[in-house]
């Protein structure tokens, strides 16, 4: 009798198949310890950085304080305010004796109309406090927040009543579209 080639069937290797099957866990298991290993590093930088920029977001809240304009209860130190540059053009239309001081060495460059120059840098400004008057409304501003801040806090040392500071300074003025002279 001749084998009948159907009947036949090759005989399964169990043991090829046991070995391919544990190369596929193994595999994975590299693979998958490999992705963990990534996400873990991943997740290790990401929680570094949130820690800095939580200190950095710390560290410009007590720089804040320190120049803030807000009175904290019991806090008696006399401040100027911020004020937006659409809150500043406000006051100016409606007070033309608002003083606003330019406190820039870039003056030359453009200015708000009307603005008196006294940079701080140069000592200007000290030099013209005396001669200012303390019952008047003064805005302050410059090309920079250090100069602004400066300036108008010089004024309110000096015993200025009412002394606000351009949030933006002279960017924010020419971004509103507001006229500039040079």
């Amino acid at each position: 009798m001749e084998p009948n080639e159907l009947n036949d069937k090759p005989k399964f290797n169990w043991k090829r198949l046991l070995i391919t099957v544990g190369i596929v866990i193994v595999t994975a298991g590299a693979i998958g310890g490999s992705v963990y290993y990534v996400m873990n590093q991943q997740a290790q930088k990401d929680k570094e950085s949130a820690e800095k920029t939580a200190q950095d977001l710390q560290g410009q809240m007590e720089e804040l304080k320190k120049t803030d304009n807000v009175v904290e209860e019991g806090d008696t130190e006399k401040k100027y305010t911020d004020i937006s540059v659409v809150a500043a053009k406000s006051k100016m239309d409606a007070d033309p004796s608002i003083v606003v001081v330019d406190v820039s060495p870039y003056y030359k460059n453009g200015h708000i109309p009307g603005a008196v120059n006294y940079p701080v840098g140069s000592g200007a400004l000290d030099k013209a406090i005396p001669t200012m008057d303390k019952n008047k409304t003064y805005i302050v501003y410059c090309h920079a927040d250090v100069p602004a801040i400066s300036g108008a806090q010089k004024l309110v040392d000096a015993g200025m009543a009412k002394v606000y500071r351009i949030i933006g300074n002279y960017q924010a003025w020419v971004d509103a579209g507001y006229e500039i002279e040079k």
